[in-house]
C-alpha cells in the first residue's frame, strides 16, 4: 500500500526565508552581455525557481550585449538618446517587482571614466525609480582581456567600489564578482565571457551572496506510518520538497530513512533500482545520482530557456527596423505577429509553474539477501 507521507517528512518549510523573493515577484535582468547570455543558459533562474517552489515568480531577461546604463547598444540606427529612451521603456514596461542591475563591463572596456559610469548609471536609475521596488546591482565578473589585464583589472575594482556606494544610497542589495576570479575552466576561449559552467558557477556565486537559503533536495523520513512498514520494507509516494539542483554535476538526491528493520535493502523509484544499503548505512545520508527529479529539473530548465528566447524574439525582433523602424513601410503590416508570441510565452510559464515543486513518485526499500554495495 501506498501513501503520501508528507506529514512525516523532516523539510523546512519556506514561508518567507528566501528573504528577497516574495510569492508574485515580477523578476526583471537588464544589463550587458553577462545578462543576455545567462537568458541562454537559464541557469540562475532555474535555481531560484528550485529553491523557492511555493513562490510564482515570473522573469524577464532584457539583457543586451555590448549595452551600458546609457542604453547604447539599443539605439539601431537612432541616436543615442533614442536607445536610452529604449532602455527604460522596456524596463518599465517589464514591470519588476526586483530588477537586478549587471552594467559595467562594456562601460569599462570602453575605458569610461568611474565618474562618467556612476553619473550614467544614476541617470537610468533615476529614471525608472518610480516603477521598481527593489534593487540588485552585480558588479562585473572579474574577466579582463590579457593585454589590459592588470590596468583593467585596476578599472573593474572602482567600478565595483561606485556600484556598491550606488546600492547602498538606493537601498539595493550587492553582489560582488569584481573580487572574484573565475577558475579558467569557467572562462570561454574568447577570455572575456563566461561559459556554460561559468554560469553555473554565476547563478551559485549571485544566490550564495544574497544567502538564499538551500536545503538541498532530500528525503529525509523519521518514522512511516506502522501499517506501511512490514518485515520486507516499505513502499511510499513521496518527493523531496526542493528539485535537485543543477549547479552541481553530478546532480541528484540525499536519503536518510531511520526506521527500517535490521537487514539489507534495495531502494528504487519507480520500479528501477537505485542502492542497495544496510538498514543502519540506510540511517545515515546516503547520495542517490540522477532520479526523475533531476530530469524534471532539466526539464524546467530547458522550458525556461525557450521561453527566454521566445520573449527575446517578443522585445527585440529580428529586421526591427523594418516592422518598426524607419523601413516599416515594407514590412510594417506584420509587426502584429509580434504579439503573438505573448500567449506562447505564456504557455510556457504555466508549464514551469506545474513542475516547479518535484513530482511524488513510488520509493521503495525492499529487504534482499544480497550483501550491501
Amino acid at each position: 500500500m501506498m501513501v503520501s507521507i508528507w506529514a512525516i517528512l523532516l523539510a523546512v518549510a519556506a514561508g518567507d526565508s528566501t528573504g528577497l523573493f516574495k510569492d508574485g515577484d515580477r523578476v526583471v535582468f537588464v544589463g550587458d552581455t553577462i545578462i543576455e547570455r545567462d537568458a541562454a543558459y537559464g541557469y540562475l533562474e532555474t535555481e531560484i525557481i528550485r529553491r523557492c517552489p511555493d513562490f510564482k515568480l515570473t522573469f524577464r531577461n532584457l539583457g543586451w550585449s555590448g549595452d551600458t546604463p546609457a542604453g547604447i547598444s539599443r539605439a539601431y540606427f537612432d541616436s543615442p538618446e533614442v536607445g536610452f529612451q529604449r532602455l527604460v521603456e522596456q524596463v518599465k514596461a517589464a514591470k519588476p517587482t526586483i530588477l537586478f542591475v549587471g552594467y559595467g563591463m562594456a562601460d569599462s572596456l570602453e575605458n569610461a571614466s568611474p565618474q562618467a559610469f556612476e553619473a550614467s548609471m544614476n541617470h537610468f536609475l533615476d529614471s525608472i525609480k518610480d516603477v521598481t521596488t527593489r534593487l540588485v546591482f552585480l558588479s562585473p565578473v572579474n574577466l579582463s582581456p590579457r593585454q589590459i589585464k592588470a590596468e583593467h583589472g585596476k578599472l573593474l575594482a572602482a567600478y565595483a567600489g561606485i556600484i556598491e556606494k550606488i546600492a547602498n544610497e538606493r537601498k539595493g542589495e550587492f553582489v560582488d564578482l569584481t573580487s572574484k576570479s573565475p577558475a579558467n575552466e569557467l572562462v570561454a576561449a574568447n577570455g572575456i565571457h563566461l561559459n556554460e559552467a561559468g554560469y553555473r558557477w554565476f547563478a551559485s556565486e549571485v544566490l550564495s551572496q544574497f544567502q538564499v537559503p538551500d536545503e538541498g533536495s532530500k528525503l529525509v523520513i523519521a518514522s512511516p506510518l506502522d501499517k506501511d512498514l512490514t518485515d520486507s520494507g516499505v513502499t511510499l509516494n513521496i518527493a523531496p520538497r526542493l528539485l535537485p539542483t543543477l549547479l552541481k554535476t553530478p546532480s541528484g538526491v540525499e536519503v536518510s530513512v531511520a526506521f527500517l528493520k535490521p537487514g539489507t535493502y534495495r531502494f528504487t523509484i519507480d520500479d528501477r533500482e537505485k542502492k542497495i544499503a544496510t538498514a543502519n548505512e540506510w540511517k545515515g545520508t546516503i547520495a542517490i545520482p540522477g532520479t526523475p527529479w533531476v530530469s524534471q529539473a532539466e526539464e524546467v530548465r530547458r522550458l525556461v530557456r525557450r521561453k527566454n528566447e521566445l520573449y527575446f524574439q517578443r522585445y527585440r525582433p529580428q529586421n526591427i527596423t523594418y516592422l518598426l523602424g524607419f523601413r516599416s513601410y515594407e514590412q510594417g503590416q506584420n509587426a502584429k505577429e509580434i504579439e503573438q508570441l505573448d500567449p506562447m510565452i505564456a504557455d510556457l510559464e504555466k508549464k514551469i509553474e506545474e513542475l516547479r515543486s518535484p513530482i511524488p513518485k513510488k520509493c521503495s526499500w525492499a529487504k534482499t539477501n544480497e550483501g550491501a554495495k
